[in-house]
């Protein structure tokens, strides 16, 4: 039996947070294509309730409601209704590994260790040193999270049944600025490729490895055992720090899916596995004054399609006491299907209460079919900040080209509640060595 404080000894802290997002593509009289307007209001609210027993046990619930004015299809009709859509992505009892020798999890939980967004069970832990801890896990995926909205839930046939264990070693930081975090995993659990479902037993691995003040290295690797051998996802980069040079080495592997809800907003491919590598060098001229240079390339497995991606850059943030920054970028793209060419100006101004960017590019797509397009993109953003506990934003951007405009506006404000510390109001702009 639990020996458990007065109940009035429990803190709590969270926060809930209120947004949208609308989406309109507009094309030209003469022009007929398929319109994906998009309307959505979502909600979240996040609450743990801490210090229930001696032992710091707690309880987490993470609850979200998406209302998408077009998110329902009437095939019989041929039209799209409002759909809103509860979902519970956590709801758990949980005892801390921080400390206790021996935790747990029960209830509605991420396993994100293993890479599981959602588990319906309970998890079972042992802590053999300040480092080193050893966990497994038992359940159901929940079913409403893992499946994408876009699958029909009367032919999806979902067999949910999920298990595994995972290792973490991490090692926190000292003066010489060296840490290290690792998780491996080996799990079975349902997963979403598209519209195909796998049911699939992979090894999962997430590591950042701190080498001093000045090196890092950070991987994931996410690879299916069976039913057949396949890596899925995988991420290895590199990052240099000094006084004036920084260095980023990206090599990653996405999936279809990833493809599908990452792309660029005019990119009509067909979703596709991707491998792509990058490299980002930034030189501090000055105090105020820095330069980047970008090179890029990637491979569609699906049909072969590559593309290559150059841009130099400079920015100056040294103006009205180095709150305003500006920015300025020009870029050749070798693309999967075309050859572009673009220029992109950013400003950005920072204070201690609310912030603002505007960025406009200017670009010109020579397809391989022989058409050419020169879309501009303007986009704005403002963040607001009332409070230590209250915050929100609001976003447009407009994308205009011969074939086609997309309009998008986006808003969200979000309050912290409870008896938490909250961040503080930003007092100044980061400096280079800070971001």
């Amino acid at each position: 039996m639990l020996a458990s404080t007065p109940l009035s000894a429990a803190e709590y802290s969270g926060s809930a947070r209120i947004g949208g997002v609308s989406s309109k593509v507009d094309f030209p009289g003469d022009i007929q294509g398929e319109t994906n307007d998009i309307q959505v209001l979502s909600s979240r609210l996040k609450m743990d309730v801490d210090g229930l027993t001696r032992k710091d046990d707690y309880i987490s619930v993470d609850a979200r409601d998406r209302y998408d004015f077009f998110g329902k299809s009437q095939s019989e009709i041929q039209s799209l209704e409002a759909e809103n859509t509860l979902q519970v992505r956590e709801a758990a009892y949980k005892r801390p590994w921080e400390r206790n020798r021996s935790f747990f999890e029960i209830g509605r939980f991420s396993v994100s260790e293993a890479g599981i967004i959602a588990n319906d069970g309970g998890s079972y832990g042992y802590r053999f040193t300040k480092n080193l801890r050893l966990v497994g896990f038992l359940g159901l995926a929940a079913e409403d999270i893992v499946t994408p909205a876009s699958i029909n839930p009367d032919v999806r046939g979902f067999d949910g049944n999920q298990g595994g264990a995972f290792l973490v070693y991490e090692k926190k930081g000292g003066m010489d600025g060296t840490s290290t975090y690792m998780t491996n995993s080996v799990a079975q659990a349902p997963s979403f490729e598209l519209n195909e479902f796998i049911n699939r037993v992979f090894f999962f691995h997430q590591g950042v490895f701190n080498l001093g003040l000045k090196h890092r290295i950070s991987t994931l690797i996410d690879t299916d055992l069976a039913p057949s051998s396949n890596l899925r996802r995988g991420f290895l980069t590199y990052a240099y720090y000094s006084a004036r040079h920084r260095v980023r080495i990206t090599a990653n592997r996405i999936t279809a899916e990833d493809y599908r809800i990452n792309r660029e907003i005019r990119d009509e491919l067909e979703p596709s596995t991707l491998t792509a590598a990058r490299l980002t060098y930034q030189y501090r001229i000055n105090k105020s004054l820095q330069s980047r240079v970008f090179y890029g390339n990637a491979k569609r497995s699906i049909d072969g399609l590559s593309s290559q991606h150059y841009y130099v850059g400079i920015s100056y943030n040294g103006l009205l006491k180095k709150r305003l920054s500006l920015a300025l970028r020009y870029g050749i793209k070798d693309d999967f299907l075309s050859d572009d060419t673009y220029i992109y100006t950013q400003a950005s101004y920072y204070s201690k209460s609310w912030d603002f960017l505007v960025s406009y590019t200017q670009e010109q797509e020579k397809s391989d079919s022989g058409e050419e397009f020169n879309p501009s993109t303007i986009g704005t953003e403002l963040g607001f900040y009332l409070s230590d506990k209250t915050r929100g934003s609001l976003g447009y951007s407009q994308s205009s080209a011969e074939d086609r405009s997309i309009s998008s506006f986006m808003f969200m404000i979000g309050y912290r509640f409870g008896t938490e510390a909250t961040s503080p109001i930003r007092r100044r702009t980061p400096t280079f060595e800070e971001l």
